[in-house]
C-alpha cells in the first residue's frame, strides 16, 4: 500500500518521528514538572511549621531549665547556710571547753546562731518564693514559647501556637517546710555553757594539780643542792640509767620518783659497810643496813597506778622518821637479835660479834623484848630501838638527807593525785555535758540530710508545643500557569515535644559560683570584716564543697579543722570534743548533687504523655479551650500579651524577689529577683 493511501499515515511516519505523539509527551512532562514544583513548594511550606513547632517545645522547656537551675542554686545556699550555723555552732562548742578562749565561745556562738537565722528567714522567702514560681511557670513556658512562634511569622504566614508544660502543675510539697533547727542550736548552746563551766573549774584543779606535781618534781631532782636525785648520784652511786635526770616536771612522771627510791635503797644495802673499825661504828652500820632493808620493802610494797580514764591511784608507804615510828615497824618485833646470859641477865646484842656477849647463847628476841623487860640492853653495844630510830631521824629532819626529799615528795605526790583526780573527773563530766551538743549536732545533720527538697516542677516531664497557620495559601504566582493550575495551600499544624537532658559541663557548677560571688559583691562594706572576710569564705567552702560532690569528710570536717587551726593549742577536753564531732562531721554525706547544666532536646510527644500518665490530646484541647478569645489567637502579639499579662498577675510585676538574704548580725539584706523578662 502507498504511503499516501496508509490510513495510519497522520500518525506514523517511518522516516521520522511521530510528531502527534512526541508533543503529547511533552504536555504531560512539563504539566508533571510544574506539579511536582508546586507539590515541592507547598510540602518545604508545610515543613517550616514544624521546625516553628520544634522551635516552641525547646524554649518553652529552656524556662523549666532556668527555674531548676535556679531552685537548685537557691537549695545549695540554704543548705550550706544550715551547715555554716551548726558547724560554727559546735566550734563554739569546742572553745567553751578551753578556758583561755572560752570568751570567744559566746561571739562565734552568737554569730551561729544569727547564721541560722538568716538560713530561717531566707530559707522561707526562697521556698515561698520557687513555690510562687512553680505557678507562674506555666504562664511563662506559654509566652516564651509564643514569642519564638511570633519572631516566626512573617507577611506570607502567621503562625498561632503555644508550648504546654506536662504536667500543668507543680507540687507545692516538693521543698515541704523548712524544719527548724532551733531545738539543736539550743541544746547545742545549753551544751557550750555547762561544758564552759566544766572546763573552767576542771583548769583550776589542773592548775593546783601540776604546783604539786612541780613541788614533787622539785624533791625527785629539781632542788639545789639536795634532792633525791643527787643523793642517789652522791650517797648511793647510782648509774644515769638507775638514776635519770629530768629538767622540768613537764618531763617528768610522778611515779619516776618512787623508782628512785627504790633502786636508792637497793643500792644502799649493797654498798654498806661500818665507815670505821669502832664498836659505835658496826653498830650504826648494822642500824643502818636495818633501815635501808625496811625503806627498800616499804618502797617495793608501794605503788602509783593510772587506768584508762587517766585517775591515779597510789600507795606510798611513809618510812620510818624516829624511834617512835620504827616501833610500829616489823623491826621491832622481829625475833632477830642474838640474846646471852651475862651472870642473872638476858642481855640483847647487836650481833654475835659483839664483845659485850661473853656469857651463854640463848637465842633469839625482839627489840621490844627490852622495852618489855624480859631482856636487858647489852652494856658495850647498847643496841636498842632507839638505835634504829637513830638512822631516819636526822636525815628525815635535815635536807642533806634522801628521806627529808622523800617526805616532801610522797606528800606531794598524794596532793597531786588528789587535785589530779578531781580534774580528770571534771573532765569526764564535761564530755558528758558535750553529748547533748553533740546529739544536737547528729539530730540537726539528720534532719538536713533526710529531707532535701525534690524539684517537680510543672514541665517536668516535658513540654509539647502546638503550631497552626489557619488560613489558606494560594499557589506561587510563578508556578501557576498553563500546565498547572495550582492548588491552595490547606490549613497547617504541627506538634513538638522537647524535655530537658543533662549535660556533662561545669556550667552548673559555674553558675554556684557566680551566684555566690555576686551575692558577697553585694555585701554593703559596712556590715563588718568579720562577715565578708570570715563567714562569706566559710560559707563559699561549703559551697565548693557542695558543687564537687559533698561529703564530709571533704568539706564539712574540713570547715571544721580551718576553724580549729585558726585559734592555735587546745587542752585535752577540746581535742576530746573536737573528735568526737569530726567523727560526727565525718559520717555525715549527701548523695553528689547533680549540678549538670539541663538542656533540652526534642523527643517524640508520645513519651512525654506517658510520662506524665495523661491523655495527651485532652490535655491539648482543654488548655486551647481555656485561651482567651478567638480574637486574640488570631493576633499573636495580643496571645503573648495575655500569658505575660497571666504571669503578672501571679508575680504583681514583670520581675520579682524571690528570696532576701538577711546579713547575720546585720539589718542589711541582698535581695535576690528574678526577670520575668
Amino acid at each position: 500500500m502507498s504511503k499516501e493511501l496508509d490510513p495510519q499515515a497522520l500518525f506514523k511516519n517511518e522516516e521520522g518521528f511521530t510528531t502527534l505523539a512526541f508533543a503529547l509527551v511533552i504536555l504531560v512532562v512539563l504539566s508533571l514538572i510544574f506539579e511536582s514544583a508546586h507539590f515541592a513548594h507547598n510540602q518545604a511550606q508545610a515543613s517550616e511549621i514544624q521546625a516553628v513547632a520544634d522551635s516552641a517545645a525547646l524554649a518553652g522547656a529552656n524556662v523549666i531549665s532556668r527555674y531548676m537551675t535556679a531552685a537548685t542554686v537557691l537549695d545549695a545556699c540554704v543548705l550550706s547556710l544550715s551547715l555554716l550555723g551548726m558547724t560554727s555552732l559546735a566550734f563554739g562548742l569546742v572553745l567553751a571547753a578551753v578556758p583561755a578562749l572560752a570568751k570567744f565561745s559566746v561571739p562565734v556562738i552568737k554569730a551561729a546562731k544569727s547564721i541560722l537565722e538568716t538560713r530561717d528567714k531566707f530559707g522561707k522567702s526562697v521556698y515561698e518564693g520557687l513555690s510562687k514560681l512553680e505557678k507562674g511557670l506555666p504562664y511563662l513556658v506559654a509566652a516564651n514559647s509564643i514569642a519564638v512562634i511570633r519572631a516566626n511569622s512573617s507577611d506570607t504566614v502567621s503562625y498561632v501556637g503555644l508550648a504546654l508544660p506536662f504536667p500543668k502543675d507543680g507540687t507545692d510539697s516538693a521543698f515541704g517546710v523548712l524544719e527548724s533547727l532551733d531545738e539543736e542550736a539550743k541544746d547545742l548552746e545549753d551544751s557550750s555553757d555547762e561544758v564552759k563551766n566544766l572546763a573552767q573549774e576542771a583548769e583550776e584543779f589542773k592548775e593546783k594539780a601540776q604546783a604539786e606535781l612541780e613541788k614533787a618534781w622539785f624533791a625527785d631532782c629539781g632542788n639545789k643542792p639536795y634532792s633525791m636525785y643527787e643523793r642517789s648520784l652522791n650517797k648511793a652511786h647510782l648509774s644515769a640509767s638507775l638514776n635519770p635526770y629530768y629538767p622540768n616536771y613537764k618531763l617528768w612522771d610522778i611515779s619516776k620518783g618512787l623508782s628512785r627510791a627504790q633502786n636508792y635503797y637497793q643500792a644502799r644495802i649493797n654498798i654498806e659497810t661500818p665507815e670505821g673499825a669502832s664498836l659505835e661504828e658496826q653498830v650504826k652500820s648494822v642500824s643502818r643496813l636495818e633501815f635501808y632493808k625496811l625503806a627498800k620493802e616499804l618502797c617495793e610494797s608501794s605503788y602509783i597506778h593510772r587506768d584508762a580514764d587517766g585517775f591515779i591511784e597510789l600507795d606510798l608507804k611513809e618510812l620510818p622518821k624516829n624511834t617512835q615510828s620504827m616501833r610500829l615497824t616489823h623491826c621491832y618485833s622481829d625475833v632477830k637479835w642474838p640474846v646471852s646470859l651475862e651472870g642473872d641477865y638476858k642481855v640483847i646484842h647487836f650481833s654475835h660479834a659483839c664483845p659485850g656477849m661473853r656469857g651463854v647463847f640463848l637465842g633469839s628476841a625482839a627489840l621490844s623484848s627490852v622495852e618489855a623487860g624480859s631482856v636487858y640492853t647489852c652494856a658495850d653495844c647498847n643496841f636498842s630501838i632507839q638505835s634504829l630510830g637513830k638512822v631516819p631521824q636526822a636525815s628525815t629532819a635535815i635536807n642533806n638527807g634522801f628521806e627529808y626529799h622523800y617526805k616532801a615528795y610522797r606528800e606531794a605526790a598524794y596532793a597531786y593525785a588528789e587535785l589530779h583526780n578531781q580534774y580528770i573527773q571534771k573532765e569526764i563530766d564535761a564530755r558528758k555535758a558535750s553529748e547533748k551538743g553533740q546529739n544536737a549536732l547528729k539530730s540537726a545533720l539528720d534532719k538536713l540530710k533526710a529531707k532535701r527538697p525534690k524539684l517537680t516542677p510543672p514541665g517536668r516531664y516535658g513540654v509539647v508545643s502546638v503550631v497552626v497557620d489557619g488560613k489558606e495559601k494560594a499557589a506561587q504566582e510563578k508556578l501557576v500557569n498553563t500546565f498547572s493550575k495550582g492548588a491552595k495551600l490547606p490549613e497547617r499544624a504541627a506538634i513538638a515535644g522537647a524535655v530537658l537532658a543533662p549535660e556533662e559541663s561545669d556550667e552548673g557548677k559555674n553558675i554556684l559560683t557566680e551566684f555566690f560571688e555576686g551575692l558577697k559583691a553585694k555585701a554593703p562594706d559596712d556590715i563588718g570584716i568579720f562577715f565578708v572576710d570570715v563567714l562569706f569564705d566559710m560559707w563559699g567552702g561549703l559551697l565548693q564543697a557542695y558543687s564537687d560532690g559533698f561529703n564530709g569528710e571533704t568539706s564539712l570536717q574540713k570547715q571544721f579543722d580551718e576553724q580549729l587551726s585558726s585559734m592555735g593549742t587546745f587542752n585535752s577536753i577540746s581535742h576530746w570534743i573536737s573528735g568526737a564531732i569530726k567523727e560526727i562531721l565525718t559520717d555525715f554525706g549527701l548523695a553528689p548533687p547533680d549540678l549538670r547544666s539541663k538542656k533540652p532536646v526534642l523527643t517524640n510527644t508520645v513519651n512525654i504523655f506517658e510520662a506524665s500518665g495523661q491523655d495527651g490530646a485532652v490535655q491539648v484541647r482543654h488548655f486551647i479551650e481555656s485561651l482567651p478569645p478567638e480574637s486574640y489567637m488570631d493576633k499573636p502579639d495580643y496571645l503573648a500579651e495575655y500569658f505575660l499579662e497571666s504571669a503578672q498577675d501571679v508575680f504583681n510585676d514583670s520581675s520579682f524577689t524571690i528570696g532576701e538574704l538577711l546579713l547575720p548580725g546585720s539589718e542589711e539584706s541582698i535581695p535576690i529577683e528574678i526577670d520575668l523578662e
